[in-house]
């Protein structure tokens, strides 16, 4: 302590989670979820923990192929969050692109889960929905909401076109 005197400070670390935006043709896969220790399902993203010794980037595949049977073509970290500094872990999100279907999904016993497609602004609007389980990613959906530059800069990185801009699909002059 400042005094001189010894303290014990108490942490809880676990697992770093990982979750994936799998953008494709313009739509963003969600997934609504119903775990057994939740009387009500809730829509999240794809992802789950780090196994030992596994880097989120392993992580976030295994995950999305396992939830989903996808697999990206790219993937990219697109933010990381420590959210407090009583647990130790990291919260890793990825927008995963060129998303390919390699299996049906392969879910663990305590995973029901139902993927669905849904368009940009859709995905956006999820930053106000109290079901929409992933905290820190609708902050930032939130920030977009009303913010139009960072909206379009997020746009542009999910489909990464660059003659296609937010609510205008006409390629630009030569």
């Amino acid at each position: 302590m400042y005094d001189g005197s010894y303290e014990t400070f108490e942490k809880l670390e676990r697992p770093d989670t990982v979750t994936a935006i799998i953008a494709k043709n313009g739509k963003i896969l969600i997934q609504q979820q119903r775990q057994p220790d939740s009387p009500h399902s809730f829509l999240s993203l794809p992802g789950g923990r780090c196994n030992r010794g596994e880097t989120p980037e392993r992580a976030i595949a295994r995950e999305a192929l396992e939830e989903t049977g996808y697999r990206p073509q790219t993937l990219q970290l697109w933010r990381q969050w420590f959210p407090s500094h009583k647990i130790v872990y990291g919260i890793y999100s990825f927008v995963m692109r060129g998303a390919v279907k390699e299996q049906k999904p392969t879910l663990d016993v305590g995973e029901r889960i139902v993927c669905k497609w849904i368009p940009f602004e859709e995905f956006i609007a999820l930053g106000s929905n109290d079901r929409f389980h992933e905290t820190q990613i609708r902050i930032e959906l939130l920030k977009m909401a009303s913010n139009e530059k960072l909206k379009q800069e997020f746009y542009r990185l999910l489909f990464s076109d660059p003659f296609v801009a937010l609510g205008n699909h006409k390629r630009k002059r030569r």
